[in-house]
């Protein structure tokens, strides 16, 4: 079934189709971590980019892939439905007629 068709099904207005977009769709689940270190953690933050010497020397950890300048602001997920939800298997169910099986069931498509 074509991407076009999939959206026209749900109701969903195709603005420009382009083959290939909304394949290989998976339940993306963003995830903001926050954590507070006990006082006898060392951590090294953005903070230590203000002294000049700090700086420089995290400039050239960066190019070995070490360092602040390396850390992550947030991070995703890729997750079966049934990862988040007690009700997937009733969701998919309710929606097995708008998306290909193999999508709604987190295969790979290629």
């Amino acid at each position: 079934m074509s991407t076009r068709l999939r959206f026209e099904r749900v109701n969903v207005p195709v603005k420009l189709a382009l083959n290939g977009v909304g394949e290989n769709v998976q339940e993306h689940i963003h995830v903001g971590p926050s954590f507070q270190l006990k006082d006898d953690v060392p951590d090294c933050t953005y903070r230590v980019l203000r002294d000049p010497e700090s700086y420089a020397k995290h400039l050239e950890l960066f190019t070995k892939n070490e360092g602040v300048c390396m850390i992550s602001e947030t991070t995703f997920a890729y997750l079966p439905l049934s990862t988040v939800s007690p009700r997937a298997d009733e969701l998919l169910e309710a929606h097995s007629g708008c998306c290909s099986v193999q999508i709604l069931h987190g295969y790979s498509v290629l």
